[in-house]
């Protein structure tokens, strides 16, 4: 989309923390539920395969960094929650975690799995209003790449 957006300079990285430390202690790991914590979008995401198949759905909660770095990156940290809705393989999709990445303008790009870049589910897209759709892709090593598309409307 825009280059490794999740690979951000030291002092993004170190506002993603703050900013995923904060997250944390509001208490995401309740999911939507829960209520969104201040200052966060709360999406119910829907991840589709290369069909148009609904292939997961779940929850995704991104905190973006108040501030950005020179070339107008914010950090994004976060939490998401997906349920597997078919036999497809999606890859580490399916099961809940901590998310990473960046945003510029009206795009958003996270990892699914930030601490395994090459195991992990990227989404890709652009926020439009309430909505956030673009790509999801899993490259893994020993495997073809898969992808597909999601929609995620904010709750």
């Amino acid at each position: 989309m825009w280059g490794r957006p999740w690979a951000i300079g030291r002092r993004a990285h170190a506002a993603a923390l703050v900013v995923l430390g904060a997250v944390l202690a509001v208490g995401c790991d309740g999911g939507i539920d829960a209520g969104c914590p201040e200052g966060a979008a709360c999406y119910l995401y829907e991840g589709l395969d290369d069909g148009g198949v609904p292939v997961v759905r779940g929850t995704v909660v991104v905190q973006v960094a108040p501030t950005a770095d020179a070339d107008g990156v914010r950090a994004v940290s976060g939490t998401w929650r997906f349920d597997r809705l078919t036999s497809t393989d999606v890859g580490p999709q399916v099961g809940a975690g901590l998310l990473a990445g960046a945003a510029r303008g009206d795009r958003l790009a996270v990892l699914l799995t930030p601490d395994a870049p090459s195991r992990s589910v990227e989404l890709a897209g652009v926020v439009r209003g309430d909505r956030w759709e673009g790509l999801w892709t899993w490259a893994p090593d020993d495997a073809p790449p898969r992808s597909g598309t999601f929609e995620a409307v904010r709750d």
